[in-house]
Protein backbone atom coordinates (compact mmCIF):
# COMPACT_ATOMS: atom_id res chain seq x y z
CA UNK A 1 0.00 0.00 0.00
CA UNK A 2 1.28 3.43 -0.85
CA UNK A 3 2.55 5.37 2.13
CA UNK A 4 1.40 8.97 1.69
CA UNK A 5 3.04 10.08 4.96
CA UNK A 6 6.67 9.76 3.90
CA UNK A 7 8.62 12.74 5.20
CA UNK A 8 10.61 12.90 1.99
CA UNK A 9 9.26 11.94 -1.43
CA UNK A 10 11.91 10.89 -3.90
CA UNK A 11 11.10 11.00 -7.58
CA UNK A 12 13.37 9.31 -10.09
CA UNK A 13 12.80 10.13 -13.73
CA UNK A 14 13.17 7.02 -15.85
CA UNK A 15 13.45 7.86 -19.51
CA UNK A 16 12.76 4.88 -21.76
CA UNK A 17 14.69 4.53 -25.00
CA UNK A 18 13.15 2.45 -27.79
CA UNK A 19 10.01 1.89 -25.71
CA UNK A 20 7.57 -0.53 -27.31
CA UNK A 21 4.12 -1.93 -26.54
CA UNK A 22 2.71 -5.16 -27.94
CA UNK A 23 -1.03 -5.43 -27.25
CA UNK A 24 -0.88 -9.14 -26.37
CA UNK A 25 2.70 -9.69 -25.17
CA UNK A 26 4.55 -7.18 -23.03
CA UNK A 27 5.73 -3.65 -22.40
CA UNK A 28 9.48 -3.22 -22.70
CA UNK A 29 11.86 -0.34 -22.32
CA UNK A 30 15.42 0.69 -21.57
CA UNK A 31 15.82 2.93 -18.52
CA UNK A 32 18.53 5.58 -18.67
CA UNK A 33 20.91 5.92 -15.72
CA UNK A 34 19.43 3.02 -13.76
CA UNK A 35 21.75 2.25 -10.80
CA UNK A 36 19.62 0.12 -8.46
CA UNK A 37 20.50 -3.28 -9.90
CA UNK A 38 18.00 -5.94 -10.86
CA UNK A 39 14.65 -5.44 -9.14
CA UNK A 40 11.19 -6.99 -9.48
CA UNK A 41 8.02 -5.02 -10.16
CA UNK A 42 5.38 -6.04 -7.63
CA UNK A 43 1.72 -5.39 -6.96
CA UNK A 44 -0.41 -6.06 -3.89
CA UNK A 45 -3.12 -8.61 -4.65
CA UNK A 46 -6.10 -7.41 -2.61
CA UNK A 47 -7.71 -10.85 -2.95
CA UNK A 48 -4.86 -13.02 -1.62
CA UNK A 49 -3.18 -10.18 0.36
CA UNK A 50 0.12 -11.22 -1.20
CA UNK A 51 2.83 -9.38 -3.13
CA UNK A 52 2.96 -10.74 -6.67
CA UNK A 53 5.74 -10.19 -9.20
CA UNK A 54 4.63 -8.79 -12.56
CA UNK A 55 7.74 -7.82 -14.47
CA UNK A 56 11.21 -6.60 -13.59
CA UNK A 57 13.93 -4.05 -14.22
CA UNK A 58 17.27 -5.64 -15.10
CA UNK A 59 20.61 -4.34 -13.80
CA UNK A 60 21.33 -2.78 -17.21
CA UNK A 61 18.08 -0.80 -17.05
CA UNK A 62 16.01 -2.93 -19.42
CA UNK A 63 12.44 -3.34 -18.19
CA UNK A 64 9.83 -5.95 -19.07
CA UNK A 65 6.18 -6.12 -18.02
CA UNK A 66 4.44 -9.23 -19.39
CA UNK A 67 0.85 -8.74 -20.54
CA UNK A 68 -0.64 -12.21 -20.27
CA UNK A 69 -3.32 -13.24 -22.75
CA UNK A 70 -5.14 -15.14 -19.95
CA UNK A 71 -4.98 -12.22 -17.47
CA UNK A 72 -8.76 -12.04 -16.98
CA UNK A 73 -9.29 -15.79 -16.61
CA UNK A 74 -6.54 -15.96 -13.98
CA UNK A 75 -8.13 -13.03 -12.16
CA UNK A 76 -11.49 -14.84 -12.09
CA UNK A 77 -9.85 -18.02 -10.76
CA UNK A 78 -8.22 -16.03 -7.95
CA UNK A 79 -11.60 -14.44 -7.15
CA UNK A 80 -13.25 -17.85 -6.87
CA UNK A 81 -10.53 -19.08 -4.51
CA UNK A 82 -10.94 -15.99 -2.37
CA UNK A 83 -14.68 -16.56 -2.24
CA UNK A 84 -14.13 -19.94 -0.56
CA UNK A 85 -12.70 -18.20 2.53
CA UNK A 86 -14.81 -15.05 2.36
CA UNK A 87 -17.70 -14.24 4.74
CA UNK A 88 -21.13 -15.54 3.76
CA UNK A 89 -22.75 -13.35 1.14
CA UNK A 90 -19.44 -11.92 -0.11
CA UNK A 91 -19.41 -11.37 -3.85
CA UNK A 92 -16.74 -10.22 -6.25
CA UNK A 93 -17.92 -7.39 -8.49
CA UNK A 94 -15.82 -6.79 -11.57
CA UNK A 95 -15.29 -3.38 -13.16
CA UNK A 96 -16.94 -2.94 -16.53
CA UNK A 97 -16.58 -0.66 -19.53
CA UNK A 98 -19.43 1.46 -18.16
CA UNK A 99 -18.20 1.67 -14.56
CA UNK A 100 -14.67 2.57 -15.68
CA UNK A 101 -15.53 5.15 -18.34
CA UNK A 102 -18.34 7.58 -17.57
CA UNK A 103 -20.31 5.49 -15.04
CA UNK A 104 -23.37 5.48 -17.30
CA UNK A 105 -23.89 9.24 -17.17
CA UNK A 106 -26.05 11.00 -19.75
CA UNK A 107 -24.06 12.14 -22.76
CA UNK A 108 -22.16 8.85 -23.09
CA UNK A 109 -23.02 6.25 -25.74
CA UNK A 110 -21.82 2.69 -25.08
CA UNK A 111 -21.51 -0.50 -27.02
CA UNK A 112 -21.09 -3.61 -24.85
CA UNK A 113 -21.13 -1.51 -21.68
CA UNK A 114 -21.31 -4.55 -19.37
CA UNK A 115 -18.09 -6.11 -20.70
CA UNK A 116 -15.60 -6.75 -17.88
CA UNK A 117 -12.55 -4.48 -17.83
CA UNK A 118 -9.56 -5.07 -15.53
CA UNK A 119 -6.75 -2.50 -15.21
CA UNK A 120 -3.06 -3.28 -14.95
CA UNK A 121 -2.34 -2.90 -11.21
CA UNK A 122 -0.03 -0.27 -9.73
CA UNK A 123 3.49 -1.73 -9.92
CA UNK A 124 6.17 -1.00 -7.34
CA UNK A 125 9.92 -1.32 -7.91
CA UNK A 126 11.56 -2.95 -4.88
CA UNK A 127 14.81 -4.68 -4.00
CA UNK A 128 14.93 -8.47 -4.35
CA UNK A 129 14.89 -8.94 -0.57
CA UNK A 130 12.07 -6.42 -0.12
CA UNK A 131 14.08 -4.15 2.18
CA UNK A 132 14.17 -1.18 -0.24
CA UNK A 133 11.18 0.35 -1.99
CA UNK A 134 12.13 2.59 -4.91
CA UNK A 135 8.57 3.65 -5.72
CA UNK A 136 5.58 3.10 -7.99
CA UNK A 137 5.96 3.46 -11.74
CA UNK A 138 3.94 5.89 -13.85
CA UNK A 139 3.97 6.65 -17.56
CA UNK A 140 3.26 10.32 -18.24
CA UNK A 141 4.37 13.41 -20.16
CA UNK A 142 4.58 15.54 -17.00
CA UNK A 143 6.12 14.65 -13.60
CA UNK A 144 3.43 16.71 -11.85
CA UNK A 145 0.82 14.25 -13.12
CA UNK A 146 2.70 11.35 -11.54
CA UNK A 147 2.57 13.19 -8.22
CA UNK A 148 -1.17 13.83 -8.72
CA UNK A 149 -1.78 10.12 -9.38
CA UNK A 150 0.37 9.06 -6.44
CA UNK A 151 -1.67 11.28 -4.14
CA UNK A 152 -5.00 9.96 -5.43
CA UNK A 153 -5.85 13.21 -7.18
CA UNK A 154 -5.53 15.31 -4.02
CA UNK A 155 -2.49 17.35 -5.12
CA UNK A 156 -2.35 19.97 -7.88
CA UNK A 157 -2.93 18.68 -11.39
CA UNK A 158 -1.12 19.90 -14.52
CA UNK A 159 -1.58 19.76 -18.29
CA UNK A 160 -0.22 16.71 -20.05
CA UNK A 161 -1.17 13.05 -20.29
CA UNK A 162 -0.73 9.74 -18.52
CA UNK A 163 -1.18 6.18 -19.79
CA UNK A 164 -2.92 3.14 -18.34
CA UNK A 165 -3.38 -0.42 -19.58
CA UNK A 166 -6.66 -2.38 -19.38
CA UNK A 167 -7.68 -5.93 -20.26
CA UNK A 168 -11.14 -6.11 -21.87
CA UNK A 169 -13.35 -9.17 -21.88
CA UNK A 170 -14.74 -8.24 -25.31
CA UNK A 171 -14.83 -5.45 -27.88
CA UNK A 172 -16.66 -2.28 -26.82
CA UNK A 173 -16.89 1.44 -27.49
CA UNK A 174 -17.40 4.61 -25.47
CA UNK A 175 -18.31 7.91 -27.13
CA UNK A 176 -19.43 11.29 -25.81
CA UNK A 177 -18.72 13.67 -22.96
CA UNK A 178 -19.68 14.49 -19.37
CA UNK A 179 -19.69 17.99 -17.87
CA UNK A 180 -20.04 18.36 -14.10
CA UNK A 181 -20.31 21.74 -12.34
CA UNK A 182 -18.06 21.93 -9.28
CA UNK A 183 -18.14 24.50 -6.48
CA UNK A 184 -14.83 25.08 -4.71
CA UNK A 185 -16.27 26.24 -1.38
CA UNK A 186 -14.75 29.68 -1.88
CA UNK A 187 -17.90 31.82 -1.91
CA UNK A 188 -19.64 31.24 -5.26
CA UNK A 189 -16.46 30.22 -7.12
CA UNK A 190 -17.07 27.29 -9.45
CA UNK A 191 -15.82 25.58 -12.59
CA UNK A 192 -16.93 22.84 -14.99
CA UNK A 193 -15.16 19.46 -15.05
CA UNK A 194 -15.54 17.99 -18.57
CA UNK A 195 -14.35 14.59 -19.80
CA UNK A 196 -14.47 13.56 -23.46
CA UNK A 197 -14.48 9.87 -24.43
CA UNK A 198 -13.55 8.46 -27.84
CA UNK A 199 -12.75 4.80 -27.25
CA UNK A 200 -12.81 1.74 -29.49
CA UNK A 201 -11.86 -1.07 -27.11
CA UNK A 202 -10.49 -4.33 -28.44
CA UNK A 203 -10.71 -7.72 -26.76
CA UNK A 204 -7.56 -8.22 -24.68
CA UNK A 205 -5.08 -5.50 -23.75
CA UNK A 206 -5.69 -1.81 -24.50
CA UNK A 207 -3.51 1.25 -23.91
CA UNK A 208 -5.55 4.25 -22.78
CA UNK A 209 -4.36 7.86 -22.89
CA UNK A 210 -5.76 10.40 -20.41
CA UNK A 211 -4.93 13.83 -21.82
CA UNK A 212 -5.46 16.84 -19.52
CA UNK A 213 -5.97 19.83 -21.82
CA UNK A 214 -7.31 22.51 -19.45
CA UNK A 215 -6.94 23.30 -15.74
CA UNK A 216 -8.31 25.90 -13.32
CA UNK A 217 -6.58 27.57 -10.38
CA UNK A 218 -8.89 28.38 -7.48
CA UNK A 219 -8.78 31.41 -5.20
CA UNK A 220 -6.82 29.35 -2.68
CA UNK A 221 -4.19 28.46 -5.29
CA UNK A 222 -5.15 24.83 -5.92
CA UNK A 223 -4.98 23.70 -9.57
CA UNK A 224 -7.78 21.36 -10.62
CA UNK A 225 -8.86 19.47 -13.73
CA UNK A 226 -11.36 21.12 -16.08
CA UNK A 227 -10.95 19.25 -19.39
CA UNK A 228 -9.67 15.75 -20.14
CA UNK A 229 -9.74 13.62 -23.30
CA UNK A 230 -9.74 9.82 -22.95
CA UNK A 231 -8.69 7.83 -26.04
CA UNK A 232 -7.26 4.44 -26.96
CA UNK A 233 -3.85 4.56 -28.62
CA UNK A 234 -1.64 1.90 -30.18
CA UNK A 235 1.84 3.30 -29.56
CA UNK A 236 3.45 5.02 -26.61
CA UNK A 237 4.11 8.66 -27.60
CA UNK A 238 7.73 9.68 -28.19
CA UNK A 239 7.65 12.24 -25.36
CA UNK A 240 6.37 9.77 -22.73
CA UNK A 241 8.41 9.41 -19.54
CA UNK A 242 8.38 6.67 -16.94
CA UNK A 243 8.72 7.88 -13.38
CA UNK A 244 9.17 6.17 -10.04
CA UNK A 245 7.48 7.95 -7.16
Amino acid sequence: MKNLKNSITIMTLLFFISLTFNAQNFITGSIANWTNGEVPLLFSDYISREKITMGNIASDGNMTIPLEANFLSNFKIAAEKAKEKAPQGWEMKFNTIESTFGSGEKGIIYENAASILIGLPDLEATSEDGTAQFGYIYCTSNPELANWLYNYGQSDIAKGYYLRWFFAEDTASVKGSISIPVYTGNDDENYTDTTFYDLEIQKGWNMIKYNITETFTTQTGKTVLTKMEVTKIDEIPADAMWLVL
